[in-house]
């Protein structure tokens, strides 16, 4: 079946007549693949020549630039004034097709290699219109289309139920180490005597430090493609493995061959920091991570990566909230260097000053700390195992390679 005979692409845009004065806009750069960062709100007199197509619910993102790099979004019950940026193709189902069949048809990967293998232009290669409905996809009756969405999107659902949990603890992490390292409420702050410090007031028994008076520094392996491996190898952590906001991502992860220095190894647990910075909007240099779980029991670090070792007596816990929940990612930015890429040297981290606080404090927070970071860990154990699961059923349930037409299923939602 041609796809363009059963589903609308980009069927509405903004007009002289849209109604909104105000728009929710999704770019390109908050999409992931099958993820979204949260819309951008802005007059839409201000919003960019860019943010004109129009979305509704159980619509499909696809992104048209670099299809190589899998940029898609289901929409599910977006305002009515949410507009995405003329970087997406927006596509619509007919009754003909199941909305979240044809999300889990466009994200299957030889859709993704069909794409790639069709795109026009050298410095931005992209798809056009046409060759999206020009696609040729296996279409089995709707009943069926439904029981195939209801088991993939089965697993979706729970995968973002764990992704919320990950969020919620990842906010109480955050809003305690503020409330105590920022705000300076930690227990029995009453009785604490503030003093003049060259960073401003702090309590007493805290210090101005730098971070190469509690951490040392790491530089990752430089490399090259031909050292990299889909499997076999070391575990290759690299830049593609933080996202923006800080979490990591396994399927970011290849596989290395090649030779590595002790200090540019990793193991569950290790405080890893990027420091070049890949986004257009260049927002965060110094975003960090910690490394999960591993297919082995250590990997190796990239050169766009540095690792962040804690000194004697520093918790790891505390030395990772510090560059996940303070201002550091964004106070250090303006130090870094280049034109198009920003870099940002070891060197200059490690001259960062910050205030460190006393022992205790410290302590009586990685007891706190330990036991979320220990549950988010779980978490995304479980994400990772359901992700492995529904990438492994998709290809053969949107083929039809993997037949359900007997299967009692109930689709729920799907329908």
């Amino acid at each position: 079946m041609r796809l363009g005979d059963v589903i609308q692409v980009n069927p509405e845009s903004i007009g002289a007549d849209y109604p909104h004065e105000e728009i929710e806009y999704i770019d390109i750069s908050s999409v992931g693949t099958g993820t979204r960062e949260a819309t951008k709100s802005m007059p839409l007199d201000e919003a960019p020549s860019r943010a004109k197509r129009i979305v509704k619910n159980a619509d499909t993102l696809l992104a048209t630039v670099r299809p190589n790099l899998r940029t898609y979004l289901y929409v599910k019950q977006p305002s009515a004034n949410t507009i995405a940026s003329t970087g997406f193709a927006v596509l619509r189902a007919s009754e003909s097709i199941d909305a979240r069949f044809l999300y889990y048809t466009v994200s299957n990967q030889p859709f993704t290699d069909y794409l790639t293998a069709n795109t026009k232009g050298a410095a931005y290669p992209a798809v056009d219109t046409d060759t999206i409905e020009r696609a040729e996809i296996y279409l089995p009756g709707l009943s069926v289309q439904q029981k195939i969405a209801a088991i993939l999107s089965s697993y979706d659902d729970l995968i973002e139920n764990n992704l919320q949990r990950i969020k919620v603890l990842e906010e109480m992490a955050q809003n305690l180490y503020r409330e105590w390292f920022v705000k300076f409420r930690f227990p029995n702050h009453q009785h604490v005597r503030m003093i003049d410090s060259t960073l401003g007031k702090i309590p007493e028994e805290w210090k101005v430090a730098r971070i190469d008076d509690v951490a040392m520094v790491h530089r990752g392996r430089s490399y090259r493609s031909k050292n990299l491996l889909d499997e076999g190898g070391l575990p290759f952590v690299n830049l593609k493995c933080i996202d923006r906001d800080g979490g990591f991502r396994r399927d970011g992860i290849k596989h290395y061959e090649g030779q590595y220095k002790e200090t540019q190894k990793v193991v569950p647990g290790d405080i890893v920091m990027a420091v070049t910075d890949m986004t257009q909007e260049r927002r965060i240099v110094a975003r960090t991570g910690r490394v999960p779980t591993l297919d082995d029991d250590f990997g190796v670090i990239s050169m766009d990566l540095v690792k962040i070792e804690p000194k004697k007596g520093v918790s790891q816990d505390y030395l990772y909230s510090y560059f996940r929940y303070s201002e550091f990612a964004n106070n250090v930015k303006q130090h870094a260097n280049g034109a198009n890429v920003l870099h940002l040297s070891p060197e200059r981290i490690k001259e960062y000053q910050f205030v460190l606080p006393s022992e205790n404090v410290r302590e009586r927070y990685k007891a706190f700390s330990a036991m979320v970071f220990q549950q988010t860990e779980n978490l995304n154990r479980r994400v990772v195992i359901l992700r492995q699961t529904r990438d492994l059923l998709l290809p053969k349930l949107v083929s039809g390679e993997l037949d359900v037409s007997e299967l009692e299923i109930d689709i729920g939602d799907a329908a």
